[in-house]
């Protein structure tokens, strides 16, 4: 608690919307930029409390280089810790020729003022590098800041359907020497060059959990204005603000940006196909706000069609025939929560990404519809997932015996083992004694002073820390834990077009020593020590670009996601190019020390390795584990394969 004042948490806003280009020819020239600032800064007052002297709005030729940088930095100078700001923009973007040798294409993602030009009129775009750093800047002073980009950095030629007017303009491909002299300093351009590793698919800045950012699309698309074929006296807007604002209007208290978002989403891409806005950054944060929830673990309903559903998760999932997932409406954080249940679906068809399941039961007629939300309350692969065998009691604990099987036998996933059944792990409780002797079961344990539970596995090891006898559920919730672990790293996809495209390779760095490829020893076996550093490689041979999620199963049961590194960061990883991740500054991956009641001297670790060709969140497959957590880190047919890489952790 602090002792001292308090400071009021202010909200400002910068807002940047640009028609007329004139140094750009006719058909260049936008309509809906200056509708969309007037549109953004009624709503960010009326409906968000931003107060009308905080926004800062610079429309045509107002919004110049030197102005919209001025703009920046006034708003950069007067944030206090904590404030809420926005930075949005309506405008071209555009690429220029890399001056800082920080692009892996060689070119920098720009939004274009409106006094900059083509050949040959002279470039004044500001630079992603530019926004990056004043975004670092400002970072240090707030984590709580939003970036809007309704534009497109592509750079393409491409004209909309039915005429419509796309918001970006060729890219500027004059050799550097042609170009202005950089406004980055020199001091600047390694920084630059890490941070680019970890950009997001629309290509503006790296993803962090200290801003929120929208952008109207991929970095290799075209972002629209809505609507299509507008005539002269039609109103025009950017496609993405124009249903991003409708959902903005529409949202209550305790509304993400994921929730608006993915609602807006779906309305963009269902005008413009080709158009595929992004979300990065911390998307589970409240509008305009602080504070961050985190939801439980669903899957989106995709679409309906009679009393079929779509689920946006398949096998890759681990998603099962047969599995049942309870329905609630857009933007539900928690089943069982205020927000009622609107149905329940069970999955009949799983496909590699995405499943077809039947209605089961609905509250009305069509309440189970695209973007509800989808939270599985039986995961469809049986109770002989895991078979565990239970211990007779001690004298006395007969009651807290009968207990755990009472609750195991409410269990999907969790059963007890019939006589002379194997069994995955032994249930053992127990009674208060001094220092074990010969015969006590769990022998590893110490002085006991209070009946305990104890789960121990085949080879003896303790599988998870001991839980008082009266902690019924939380046994069988950690038992559960490790049917669904087992159950998601079995995950194979034993055939498809990408079988066999694939190779990973893991990269080690011990204390004083370079990077390396980590080979395995005469066991075949890849050892890493605690202490070490982990990298992969990655390439595949398909033909088209794939995407790629690296989940991360430790030996506490515990299922991390590690790559993509943050929301929205997944990259394309396009045939033949080794792609790489762990080696740079903000991707190391430490081994850290073993749990202090992890008595074995190793433990087996698992990469799992995703890849599909098209972007998927596999953020629904995360866990926690059993223990604290050992190891951290600082359209077409649906294709998809996994990879695995095994490797074991030892002491040092």
């Amino acid at each position: 608690m602090s002792d001292g004042p308090v400071a009021l948490q202010e909200k400002r806003a910068l807002l940047v919307g640009i028609n007329a280009y004139p140094n750009f020819p006719p058909e260049r020239q936008l309509r809906g930029c200056l509708n969309d600032v007037a549109l953004l800064r009624g709503t960010l007052h009326d409906r968000f409390g931003f107060p009308e002297d905080a926004i800062i709005v610079l429309t045509d030729d107002q919004a110049t280089r030197d102005g919209i940088l001025a703009a920046m930095q006034r708003l950069a100078d007067e944030c206090g810790p904590g404030d809420v700001v926005l930075f949005y923009y309506s405008g071209h973007g555009s690429q220029l020729s890399d001056r800082e040798g920080d692009e892996p294409d060689f070119f920098d993602e720009t939004i274009i003022p409106s006094d900059s030009g083509r050949s040959p009129h002279k470039n004044r775009d500001i630079t992603d590098d530019e926004i990056y750093l004043w975004l670092r800047d400002l970072g240090q002073r707030t984590g709580n800041i939003t970036l809007w980009f309704d534009c497109c950095n592509s750079g393409s030629l491409t004209r909309a359907p039915f005429g419509g007017a796309t918001r970006s303009v060729p890219r500027d491909d004059r050799p550097v020497s042609q170009l202005p002299e950089s406004p980055i300093p020199r001091s600047e351009w390694d920084a630059l060059k890490v941070a680019h590793r970890v950009t997001g698919p629309s290509g503006w800045a790296p993803v962090s959990s200290r801003y929120v950012m929208i952008a109207a699309c991929r970095d290799e698309q075209t972002a629209n204005e809505y609507p299509p074929g507008a005539g002269p006296s039609d109103e025009v807007h950017g496609c993405l603000t124009f249903y991003l604002h409708q959902e903005l209007m529409n949202a209550g208290p305790g509304t993400t940006y994921q929730d608006v978002f993915d609602a807006a989403r779906r309305r963009v891409s269902a005008a413009y196909p080709d158009q595929t806005p992004q979300l990065e950054g911390n998307r589970d944060r409240i509008l305009f706000g602080l504070v961050d929830l985190a939801p439980a673990r669903f899957i989106d309903v995709k679409e309906r069609a009679g009393t079929l559903v779509t689920l946006e998760g398949g096998l890759a999932h681990a998603v099962q025939v047969g599995s049942q997932w309870a329905i609630y409406p857009a933007g539900t954080k928690q089943p069982g929560g205020p927000v009622a249940e609107v149905g329940t679906v069970a999955v009949e068809a799983a496909g590699g990404l995405t499943s077809t399941a039947k209605v089961v039961k609905e509250s009305s007629s069509g309440a189970i519809a695209q973007g509800c939300r989808a939270f599985e309350t039986d995961p469809g692969f049986g109770r002989a997932s895991l078979v565990v065998n239970l211990a007779p009691s001690p004298a006395g604990l007969e009651a807290q015996r009968d207990a755990l099987v009472a609750r195991l036998s409410k269990s999907s996933t969790v059963r007890a083992a019939q006589c002379g059944e194997a069994s995955f792990a032994q249930v053992v409780m127990v009674a208060p004694r001094g220092a074990p002797g010969p015969g006590d079961p769990v022998g590893k344990l110490a002085e006991v002073r209070d009946p305990i539970w104890a789960v121990i596995g085949g080879g003896g090891q303790p599988l998870m820390p001991p839980k008082p006898v009266a902690a019924v559920d939380a046994i069988v919730e950690s038992l559960e834990t490790i049917a669904r672990y087992n159950h998601l790293l079995a995950i194979r996809n034993p055939g498809g077009a990408l079988k066999g495209k694939v190779k990973v390779t893991l990269i080690r760095k011990r204390k004083g020593e370079a990077w390396q490829d980590a080979r395995p020893d005469a066991e075949g076996r890849v050892i890493y020590q605690v202490g070490a550093q982990l990298a992969f490689r990655v390439v595949h041979t398909h033909t088209d670009p794939l995407f790629l999620n690296v989940l991360d199963f430790t030996f506490t049961y515990k299922v991390g996601l590690i790559y993509p590194p943050a929301h929205g960061a997944n990259e394309v990883l396009v045939p033949l190019l080794p792609f790489e991740f762990g080696k740079r500054q903000g991707q190391h991956l430490f081994l850290k020390r073993f749990p202090e009641d992890y008595e074995e001297s190793e433990g087996r670790e698992t990469l799992k390795m995703i890849l599909a060709n098209r972007p998927i969140d596999f953020s629904w497959m995360r866990q926690v584990g059993l223990r604290e957590q050992p190891l951290s880190r600082a359209v077409s047919p649906e294709e998809w394969t996994t990879v695995e890489a095994e490797f074991v952790v030892v002491r040092e």
